[in-house]
């Protein structure tokens, strides 16, 4: 289980990092295509830009897409993750031979951040 557990957070983390360089590589190529939108619709002749602006508007699409799937892409590296703690509890939950009501009232219980763990000077 400690195996398994190490494994998924560094699969994540390397999943995380170059999601995170897609994500400005994507960012760079959104404002690259809306200043090159806006140079040349103020360069170019009414019949040349509706011949261009087709092919914009895809680049366009392109770039929110793959937004989009970063996005979603980081945020299921993420589930694996929450389901690895999840699995991580229960599993020392079950090992930890406390009795089957208190395993119960204990997943069942509400989560309490405790203002005693933040350090002096800081908030949450």
């Amino acid at each position: 289980m400690n195996r398994f557990g190490k494994w998924v957070f560094t699969s994540t983390a390397f999943s995380l990092r170059a999601l995170n360089y897609l994500a400005h590589f994507t960012h760079l190529q959104r404002d690259l295509v809306k200043e090159l939108s806006a140079s040349l619709s103020g360069s170019m002749s009414e019949e040349e830009l509706k011949a261009i602006s087709p092919k914009l508007s895809t680049l366009h699409l392109v770039v929110n897409s793959s937004m989009r799937l970063i996005s979603n892409a980081a945020e299921g590296s993420s589930r694996a993750v929450g389901s690895d703690i999840a699995i991580r509890h229960h599993a020392w939950l079950h090992l930890s031979g406390f009795a089957e009501a208190f395993r119960t009232s204990f997943v069942n219980a509400p989560l309490m951040v405790s203002l005693s763990l933040v350090p002096l000077g800081k908030t949450l």
